[in-house]
């Protein structure tokens, strides 16, 4: 705590002169107030968290405008600016204005907000002050001091008269900056101890756990590298940070590579965690820098002078997946299930087991007509807390998604015929009446949400009808998601007995045909392509199996060929392609090293090569 309050003070009053000058007597030089964080249970430890996960976004996201900063004071005197006969000068960097204004609304808005934190609250207002105007003063001077080089050709005049001006942005930035900083890292510091004994006891050291103890151990070293290139660097104090830093690096590869922790990693694949691994390496090229500045200075000063960039974008790397998972956590509510019906098939004669896959066959297209009542709940639970329902401070409002009134009546009246007709299946016709009743109760509310959300009414009545909406949403949802599960996986497991039955007839009727061959892969494969969704949920173990039994299939398959029994053809090829695709799939599911979008495209492009399967299959 100590080192950080250390670091931030040597840089308010090193990179702060002017800023100091503009300053009461009395208050120069001195330390920002501590905050004090008090002993809290479970649900304040995360509404501090999350408030200050959010004010560290502000940090983040207007960072550029540091290596700006430093980039400018270490070209001109502070004092004087440009004078014409400087050897050489660094290029600024534009900054994004959307960005900036978004950091500022935030910061205002924040410290507003429960829980109080009044010094920390009060410096991110003073920031947001200090920074609104930031952009549109250095984006003049980043055209100016950019790649084109224009203070070449004027020598430095136009800098000469911008340089009140950066001046004047640069001023209350550095004066904003550390205390705003230093708050927000001592208070993260202070919590820290009691968060990280939440997670373990609730959790166990999972996901966000590490990244937690990463951003820990991340700080630590980072505060050890100077502000400017020509500060003073503890190299002793460095290398014990960085050594405790990598050791943090180590445990969590180490987990990330174990079975729960690529179960964990999977359902967070599109963030960049191995962002880590990288501020690893960017760290341990420092001590060599440093000790080679007198003959090759210029690493050393492209080094420190990225370094609080570096370290912010890898703090926002680990901020990511916490949010995440802790938006996630905050979306599951303790809501009644419904158990799927235990239905042994029976042996079943060709003509009966041909009617009932056509009885099944009917009750997945009544879940697939009724797949907006689905998309309504996914969509809403993805923005709001489902325990509080909206409260005003939701990042976005994603509303619902409206539910053909037609279609939905006719695939639940769909549902009761069918319910009604041979051959009866009773535990599965009682659930499908069970759902068709309670599928009818969302369509109402669900309408009249999503039109109170499309018309964006919220932005004018401060979410009081979305307030009032939400329990009745809940208690319409509640009974159709624990229907439509019964019935979903009632109707999956029925449905594979009766395929295995549909195999082992075509083989007693027809022998291992290709016909055979062709049905086994195109029901095997379907079971792969219906568990690859569960693969995200991190249903591993369904995935795994299924995958054997689709493996198994295309080996016979090739087998048969081979011994020219049957002629495998294209549909072999497509199968073993589709079969490879898959295996490179599940083998990147927690895999480090890979980029973080690549299993939410590889999920859409196995989708197509599936279809691709089927397609020549059914020629």
């Amino acid at each position: 705590m100590a080192l950080i309050g250390r670091f931030l003070f040597v840089l308010a009053v090193a990179l702060a002169p002017a800023a100091a000058a503009a300053q009461p007597a009395k208050t120069q030089n001195a330390r920002p107030a501590t905050v004090q964080v008090p002993t809290l249970d479970e649900d304040g430890i995360e509404a501090w968290s999350e408030k200050l996960d959010r004010y560290a976004s502000v940090l983040t996201d207007t960072i550029r405008a540091w290596p700006n900063v430093l980039r400018y004071m270490s070209s001109f005197n502070f004092r004087t600016g440009p004078t014409g006969k400087e050897d050489s000068v660094y290029h600024l960097y534009e900054l994004d204005p959307e960005r900036f204004a978004a950091a500022v609304a935030r910061a205002r808005e924040l410290a507003r907000e429960a829980p109080a934190m009044p010094e920390l609250d009060r410096a991110a207002e003073a920031f947001a002050q200090a920074i609104e105007g930031m952009p549109a003063v250095f984006n003049e001077a980043a055209a100016y001091y950019g790649s084109g080089e224009e203070y070449r050709f004027d020598r430095l005049e136009k800098g000469k008269a911008l340089h009140p001006r950066i001046m004047a942005a640069i001023e209350p930035y550095l004066a904003t900056l550390p205390p705003f900083l230093f708050q927000a890292g001592q208070t993260r510091r202070a919590l820290n101890g009691q968060e990280l004994a939440m997670l373990e006891r609730r959790d166990g050291k999972a996901l966000r756990w590490h990244m937690r103890r990463l951003h820990e151990a991340g700080l630590d070293a980072a505060v050890h590298i100077p502000t400017g290139p020509r500060g003073s660097f503890n190299t002793a104090g460095f290398e014990a940070a960085l050594k405790t830093y990598a050791e943090a690096v180590a445990a969590f590869r180490a987990w990330r590579q174990s079975p729960a922790g690529q179960d964990d990693v999977a359902a967070v694949s599109r963030f960049d965690l191995d962002a880590p691994e990288s501020f690893l390496r960017k760290l341990r090229e420092f001590p060599q820098a440093y000790r080679l500045r007198e003959r090759v200075n210029v690493q050393w000063e492209l080094l420190v002078l990225g370094a609080m960039s570096d370290y912010h974008d890898f703090w926002a790397a680990t901020l990511k997946p916490i949010q995440h998972l802790r938006e996630t956590r905050r979306s599951v509510v303790a809501m009644k299930s419904m158990p799927a019906a235990k239905i042994d098939v029976p042996r079943l004669a060709p003509d009966r087991l041909e009617a009932w896959r056509e009885k099944i066959s009917r009750y997945l297209r009544v879940l697939t007509e009724t797949n907006s009542g689905i998309d309504a709940w996914h969509r809403y639970r993805d923005w709001v807390d489902l325990k509080r329902g909206p409260t005003g401070r939701e990042r976005s409002v994603g509303g619902l998604a409206e539910i053909d009134r037609g279609r939905f009546a006719a695939a639940l009246a769909g549902a009761r015929r069918l319910a009604a007709t041979e051959p009866r299946i009773e535990a599965l016709d009682r659930l499908a009446l069970a759902y068709a009743d309670a599928a009818e109760g969302i369509v109402e509310i669900v309408n009249e949400a999503n039109a109170y959300y499309q018309r964006r009414d919220h932005t004018t009545d401060k979410l009081a009808a979305g307030k009032a909406l939400h329990p009745k949403l809940m208690a319409a949802f509640e009974p159709f998601l624990a229907a439509r599960g019964a019935l979903s996986e009632t109707v999956q497991n029925v449905r594979a007995s009766l395929d295995a039955q549909w195999i082992a007839v075509i083989e007693a009727r027809d022998g291992r045909t290709r016909d055979w061959h062709r049905e086994r892969i195109l029901l095997l494969g379907r079971e792969v392509n219906d568990s690859i969704a569960g693969s995200a949920s991190r249903d591993l173990a369904a995935f795994d199996a299924a995958l054997a039994r689709f493996a198994e299939a295309v080996k016979d398959l090739d087998d048969a060929a081979a011994r020219r029994e049957v002629q495998g053809g294209e549909l072999a090829s497509r199968a073993r392609a589709y079969l490879g695709a898959v295996r490179d799939y599940r083998g990147k599911l927690g895999q480090p090293g890979r980029h973080p979008s690549l299993i939410d495209g590889e999920r859409s492009s196995l989708g197509l090569q599936y279809s691709i399967m089927v397609g020549v299959a059914e020629r």
